[in-house]
Order: structure tokens, then C-alpha cells, then sequence
């Protein structure tokens, strides 16, 4: 009975070690504290545990090292990236709708919207700004909203067809914005798009 607690317990601590390891921020961590885990799926074992029981967190910290291993290549071209370009991909593209957003304030809008176009044309399936929908989303707001208001609804329309080509099918505005979006384009002339808007 002492050897299949003492089992149940090791199982139960390599999981709990092998959890953990998934939060750790530094690969060296991840590297250093595998070991305890991969000894206490040993000891399961040799107290009983079947090997049924053992074979996923076994997979799990097998992969472990390579996991390690893809995270210090991240951090490294990171840290490479940001040296090269004095911030991340994400702050750069966050500065630029943020001084954008100033030169709209301050009523410059021949300086804010090449701005927003440019945050708005990035592409967000590729390159070194792959993902980031959230930024993009608020170029191709921004871009319409300023249309809608200030060139009037044909010119909205164009840029309305602009944001959901750039997008390839994927959703135009972001769930996000939509609701600010379609309140900012009320009166506009577009219930068109507000009523797209809305609909998804």
C-alpha cells in the first residue's frame, strides 16, 4: 500500500512540475527543472504506476528540451530585433497609430492619415508584424471613420472595400471595434457597412 501511495504522490508531483514548466519565461528554467520531473516519473513507476498512466507526461517532457530550445532561439532573434530597431515588432507598430492618434488631435490630418494608412497596410498574416490584427484593425478604423466624415460616403465605401480585401476574408472591424466603429459612422450615409457591421 506504501509503494502505490508512494507512486500516486511521484505521478502526481511530476505532473504538477511538468505544469509549471509550461509558465517558465526562461529556457535555462525550463531546462534545469526537468529533471526533477522526468525522476519523479521514474519513481512512479518503480512504485507501481502503470505505464498507461505514465506515457503522457512522459511525451510531454520529452518534448520538453526542444521546447526550451525553440524559446532561447525566440528571445535570441528578440533580442537581436530589438537591438537593430530599439523596440519590438509590436512597439513599433504600436508607435505609430499613437502619434497618429496626436496629429488627428491636434488637427493635422495631412500628417495623421498617411499614418493610419501606413498602420492600416500592414500585412497581419506575414512578416515581421504577423499578427497583429489589433493594430492593423484600428488603421483601417481610423481610415474610414476619418472618410465617412470628412470626404463623404463614396469615398467611405472605397476605403470600406479596401479593409475587407486587405483582410483576405478574415473579419472587418475586429469584434473589439465594431461597436464603436458603427457608432462612429452613424449619420454618415453608410448604413450599408454599419448594418455589415452589426450583422457579424
Amino acid at each position: 500500500m506504501e509503494g502505490e501511495l508512494r507512486g500516486a504522490l511521484a505521478l502526481a508531483g511530476a505532473y504538477g512540475r511538468l505544469d509549471s514548466l509550461g509558465d517558465c519565461p526562461e529556457p535555462d528554467d525550463m531546462d534545469e527543472d526537468i529533471d526533477p520531473a522526468v525522476e519523479l516519473l521514474r519513481e512512479a513507476e518503480a512504485n507501481g504506476v502503470d505505464e498507461g498512466e505514465t506515457s503522457e507526461p512522459w511525451w510531454y517532457s520529452e518534448r520538453m528540451p526542444s521546447r526550451a530550445a525553440g524559446l532561447r532561439d525566440y528571445l535570441a532573434e528578440t533580442d537581436a530585433y530589438v537591438e537593430k530597431h530599439g523596440s519590438t515588432p509590436w512597439g513599433r507598430l504600436e508607435a505609430k497609430p499613437e502619434k497618429a492618434h496626436g496629429l488627428s488631435s491636434a488637427g493635422d490630418r495631412a500628417a495623421a492619415l498617411p499614418l493610419f494608412r501606413e498602420v492600416a497596410e500592414i500585412s497581419p498574416w506575414d512578416g515581421e508584424f504577423s499578427g497583429c490584427f489589433d493594430r492593423v484593425d484600428v488603421g483601417w478604423c481610423r481610415l474610414l471613420h476619418d472618410a465617412a466624415h470628412a470626404d463623404g460616403p463614396e469615398t467611405a465605401r472605397k476605403v470600406w472595400q479596401e479593409a475587407r480585401v486587405h483582410y483576405r476574408g478574415a473579419k472587418f472591424p475586429l469584434t473589439m471595434h465594431s461597436w464603436q466603429l458603427a457608432e462612429m459612422l452613424l449619420g454618415t450615409g453608410v448604413p450599408d457597412s454599419i448594418e455589415v457591421i452589426i450583422y457579424e
